[in-house]
């Protein structure tokens, strides 16, 4: 079930997600052989509201982005790329059409096997695959319970819906042709009133399952500002992700 079909969630989206996207393009940069990003034709697949779109701008300058759910589409900035409303498993467009092809939080919702058979045939034989993801950890610097509430309190409350969370090995990626260049892992933190911490869960497919199954979504945020409050003595806080 593609949870972000509900009519206003772009919105909600681009305005309360936090935008991380830049700090893994940076390492991208550091990591990888392009030329110059007016030579660079990239496709961004499953975009969302345009935030991974805009963040590669410093790559490519001709981008196509890719999302299946309108609702997202119609919150992304016009002047980051050229979109397209489609799906991962089938790629509108020719092969060996893009130098780079990058997918920011969704590979966990592909079929694999029909994903990377497409992207294997749209990118340029020299082409790159760039996946990356960002997990809400539930680490709060200045309070450690509050990984017990996220562990014990929230995800009983708010299950993550099911998802593929087998990782992308070496083996798979030359099943499909690709050859494994680099992996990374870093941290990054972002300072939250309980206000927008709210909000940013509120985007969370945990929460947006339980809105899909006619909870009410006023209750819900009562009840998240109510849980969190007691760990915001302070007005801000800092959230590992």
């Amino acid at each position: 079930m593609n949870h972000f079909l509900m009519q206003d969630i772009g919105i909600r989206y681009a305005k309360n997600r936090p935008y991380f996207h830049p700090l893994v393009i940076e390492r991208v940069q550091a990591q990888i052989a392009l030329t110059s990003p007016q030579d660079i034709r990239g496709l961004d697949v499953a975009c969302g509201t345009g935030q991974s779109t805009k963040a590669l701008a410093p790559l490519s300058e001709n981008i196509v982005a890719m999302e299946t759910a309108y609702s997202m589409l119609s919150a992304a900035p016009r002047d980051a790329a050229s979109y397209v409303q489609a799906g991962a498993d089938q790629l509108p467009f020719v092969d060996n059409a893009f130098h780079l092809l990058s997918v920011a939080l969704a590979f966990h919702c592909f079929d694999r096997q029909k994903f990377l058979t497409e992207a294997a045939r749209v990118l340029k034989p020299s082409g790159w695959l760039l996946i990356y993801n960002n997990v809400f950890l539930g680490r709060m610097k200045e309070h450690v319970g509050f990984i017990d509430w996220v562990e014990s309190v929230y995800l009983n409350q708010y299950p993550t819906p099911a998802r593929n969370r087998s990782p992308f090995t070496v083996a798979e990626a030359q099943t499909f042709g690709f050859r494994w260049y680099h992996e990374d892992r870093f941290c990054n933190e972002v300072r939250f009133t309980a206000s927008e911490l709210v909000a940013y869960l509120i985007t969370q497919t945990n929460i947006l399952q339980a809105l899909a199954s006619d909870e009410i979504e006023k209750d819900i945020r009562t009840w998240l500002r109510a849980e969190v409050d007691q760990y915001f003595t302070e007005p801000s806080r800092i959230i590992r992700t």
